[in-house]
């Protein structure tokens, strides 16, 4: 239902010939953005909401907190097999 309410609303907007819509600012949601460049027949650039944005920030670095803590622990463990 969401995906279809967003396509026909982008479609309603840009069939009044004074907007053309280049950019929409969503969730992840992939089947929403397929389904509006499949109705337009053109490529429309999606950006990522805020709260998407921060979330995946926040699991990258947590991610690469974890990386570095486990780099240095087998740092460590070499150098005591000296």
């Amino acid at each position: 239902m969401e995906v279809d309410l967003a396509a026909e609303c982008v479609k309603r907007i840009e069939a009044t010939g004074e907007i053309r819509i280049g950019t929409l600012v969503m969730d992840d949601d992939s089947t929403t953005i397929f389904r509006i460049r499949c109705q337009l027949n053109r490529n429309i650039e999606k950006w990522s909401d805020i709260m998407h944005v921060k979330k995946h920030l926040k699991s990258t670095l947590y991610k690469a907190k974890l990386m570095l803590f486990l780099f240095l622990i087998a740092k460590i463990r070499g150098m005591h097999k000296h």
